[in-house]
């Protein structure tokens, strides 16, 4: 053994030693890019699952609610068609009693023509075709349309303070 060797392997240059860090540095660099990536393309498959799922949620929702708001509207419409059936009804009725001459009988008569215009409005047309109407009758005339709803409400507003 000789008596100032340490260690029998050679000894390892600077130069050496700095091309290995840099290699281990690149190998080391290059499989943590290819993990990144891969967590990268997992992440961005898993958004896009998720966005797709919630896109289909989302029109199923809204097919709900288009074909709930649907029935609402076909029974809301049937309703008033009973209404109108109802009201024409009463039209026949008030004439069958009411007398046919006279002032009350003239009276009447109008009465009934109006229930029956009335009754044939409400089984002709639907629940949007009488919104249209509203819509129009306001924009029409709407000082003596404001007018009312103030009106209307300040009677709700009367009714329910007294309860």
């Amino acid at each position: 053994m000789e008596s100032g060797n340490i260690s029998s392997q050679p000894r390892t240059k600077p130069e050496d030693l700095k091309e290995k860090a840099k290699e281990t540095g690149r190998n080391l660099g290059e499989r943590v890019g290819e993990a990144a990536g891969s967590a990268a393309q997992r992440a961005s498959d898993a958004a896009s699952s998720a966005g797709q799922k919630v896109q289909e949620t989302a029109r199923n929702v809204g097919q709900k609610v288009q074909d709930a708001a649907s029935r609402t509207v076909e029974k809301t419409d049937q309703a008033i068609s009973g209404v109108g059936e109802r009201i024409s009804s009463a039209a026949q009725s008030l004439r069958g009693v009411a007398p046919r001459e006279g002032m009350i009988g003239s009276a009447a008569e109008t009465v009934a023509e109006n229930l029956e215009a009335g009754g044939q409005y409400l089984r002709e047309h639907g629940i949007q075709e009488m919104m249209d109407d509203v819509g129009t009758l306001i924009r029409r005339h709407p000082l003596p349309a404001f007018f009312m709803g103030f009106g209307a409400g300040f009677l709700l507003g009367a009714a329910l303070r007294r309860r």
